[in-house]
């Protein structure tokens, strides 16, 4: 079934101060959106309007035809921070949200080992969280997310804390679960570079209030999945065009903060 997420002129202010002004955008099944923008740009509130932790002031958020309201399980969320319980195990802060559900222990541990499997840590459910990566602990987070089967999964700069090995590694293994589950992810970050290796569609934000000011199809993922090597991509001259293009596009809108994109 082919779902989707969809925000229609969307609008949204903290206070007395304006965030996003009339953005529209789409996530849908098997599409990996990724949202780059300025620091305060409101990229992480467009997160949280999707996630339904927020209401937006004017415009429609929906999840098929029905409106976003509150947090869903059809929606999990993957945060900077981990947010994994210290005192629990790997396999039990995977399981986690099945306990929630209330299912039986040894149904809950075997889909949290089967779900650990699937994002690179086969054999770490017994381990303590401090015997981890940082990477590790974000593969641990994302088997938690999945592990519900949820029908879109909201990824809040995850990988903004980790070296630059360890980040290039987690992009490929994003990828590579992403692939297999088909969910649709909305993954917001900083990094151009990153945004687009990741991204089917590249959504950018600019303006003061910010709105969507270009969207871009992109395949650099699926080339990456196909087995061209991360630095090929990178080195492409066509890839290297692109992200000064987008980066022009953030550095003119910066400059003219007052004005519409």
């Amino acid at each position: 079934m082919n779902r989707r997420i969809r925000l229609h002129r969307v609008a949204l202010r903290y206070g007395a101060t304006p965030i996003l002004d009339g953005v529209d955008l789409d996530v849908a099944s098997g599409e990996f959106v990724v949202v780059v923008g300025a620091s305060g740009s409101g990229k992480t509130s467009l997160l949280r309007l999707a996630a339904g932790f927020v209401a937006a002031d004017a415009g429609d958020v929906r999840l098929d035809d029905a409106p976003i309201t509150g947090p869903g399980a059809e929606r999990a969320v993957v945060f900077q921070d981990d947010a994994l319980f210290p005192w629990l195990d790997v396999r039990d802060n995977v399981a986690f949200p099945l306990r929630l559900r209330g299912d039986a222990r040894d149904a809950r541990r075997a889909a949290a080992d089967a779900q650990l499997s699937a994002v690179g840590l086969d054999g770490y459910g017994s381990r303590r969280l401090w015997q981890l990566s940082g990477g590790q602990r974000q593969r641990v987070g994302l088997a938690r997310a999945l592990i519900v089967k949820p029908a879109f999964v909201l990824m809040d700069e995850p990988f903004a804390a980790l070296d630059a090995l360890t980040r290039a590694q987690m992009q490929v293994a994003l990828l590579q679960v992403w692939s297999q589950h088909r969910q649709g992810v909305l993954f917001i970050t900083h990094d151009i570079d990153e945004a687009l290796l990741l991204a089917t569609k590249l959504v950018v934000l600019a303006g003061k209030p910010s709105r969507v000011s270009e969207t871009i199809e992109l395949d650099y993922a699926r080339r990456v999945l196909a087995g061209t090597p991360v630095r090929d991509v990178r080195a492409d001259p066509a890839f290297q065009q692109l992200r000064e293009r987008v980066l022009d596009r953030l550095f003119d809108a910066a400059a003219s903060p007052g004005a519409a994109p």
